[in-house]
């Protein structure tokens, strides 16, 4: 359908260069119909459009691909993106748990890996959820899909096996990362195109649509009265009418394509800006995980021994926290201790 699309502009252009120029040039000259110079300027004009009808057509071609590739890329871009972004969450986590075996002196152990990874990423949906909103409805859903337990289980043991032996090998834990990427990106809700940027869509796509194969004909049964092979629509009305009535159905079927394109583009751009969101989200938690690292390194160095970690506070409450929930933090963090 591009390709129709691609054409009708070519058309368009094209007729609307060559055909008045030859129009214009044949009455300004006074040039008689079917004489010599007439043939020959009727040549050039032919020429003429038969050139910017091809040209355009790459053109417009070559753009429509180049848009469609264009919005495909950053989708993927970001995509690939998120994934690098959840492997950095898991090596956050895993950091965080090995900081945590070392001050309390502990071997490192899978099990306890796993299930502190898992406490970790459950304290951050809660601190997630307040006091400041994300900014992607959706991260809450990764989070969650990330420590639910099947998933968790082969994700996370998958890590957590990988870190503590070294392995290069890592393609079990793409996969899952993977697969919990495409789950995310099914399950995100991607806004319609709105009615007033469909009709004006439509509406210019109808009209050049419309405009391209009725002037050209127009044009071309000029061609053909200055020539003298024919003395215009009014030697055969069928033909003109026919015309009218390919162009209606042309531009009818062009107009709902451009609608369609442009629908699918507006997905993929409001599908790449969500993904785009969580990104920026995963970002920051990041920026936040460096910033408390380097600050509980310094509080260790320049505290006691007998100084309580800086790492505890990452899972201390706020000062306006009800009693029962600082009850449930204290769960929470017996067990990381």
């Amino acid at each position: 359908m591009q390709l129709m699309r691609s054409t009708l502009d070519g058309v368009g252009t094209g007729a609307g260069v060559a055909w008045p120029l030859f129009g214009i040039i044949t009455s300004s000259l006074g040039i008689a119909a079917g004489s010599t110079i007439a043939l020959a300027t009727g040549s050039v004009a032919s020429l003429l459009f038969c050139g910017i009808c091809c040209g355009t057509f790459l053109i417009s071609y070559q753009n429509a691909l180049k848009q469609n590739s264009m919005a495909s890329e950053k989708v993927t871009k970001y995509v690939n993106k998120l994934n690098a972004q959840i492997h950095q969450l898991l090596e956050d986590g895993y950091q965080r748990y090995l900081a945590h075996s070392q001050l309390h002196s502990k071997a490192v152990d899978p099990e306890e890996a796993l299930q502190f990874m898992l406490g970790w990423i459950k304290f951050k949906i809660k601190k997630s959820k307040s006091p400041t909103p994300l900014h992607s409805p959706y991260l809450l859903n990764l989070l969650e899909d990330l420590i639910e337990q099947e998933k968790s289980n082969k994700l996370l043991s998958a890590f957590i096996m990988h870190k503590i032996t070294n392995e290069e090998d890592q393609a079990l834990e793409r996969l899952c990362i993977k697969n919990l990427v495409n789950k995310l990106v099914l399950d995100i809700p991607l806004s319609p195109l709105p009615f007033s940027s469909s009709f004006k869509t439509g509406f210019v796509a109808f009209a050049g649509a419309f405009g391209s194969i009725a002037g050209c004909s127009a044009g071309f049964m000029g061609l053909l009265s200055g020539l003298g092979v024919i003395s215009g629509f009014a030697a055969l009305p069928v033909l003109g009418v026919s015309i009218l009535g390919v162009a209606l159905a042309l531009a009818i079927l062009v107009a709902a394509q451009a609608i369609r394109n442009t629908a699918e583009l507006h997905k993929l751009n409001s599908l790449k800006s969500s993904i785009k969101l969580i990104c920026n989200d995963l970002n920051e938690f990041h920026k936040d995980f460096d910033i408390q690292s380097r600050a509980e390194l310094i509080a260790a160095k320049a505290s006691d021994p007998h100084h309580q970690p800086v790492f505890h506070h990452r899972f201390s409450s706020s000062n306006d926290m009800s009693d029962d929930e600082c009850d449930e933090e204290r769960t929470h963090r017996s067990a990381f201790t």
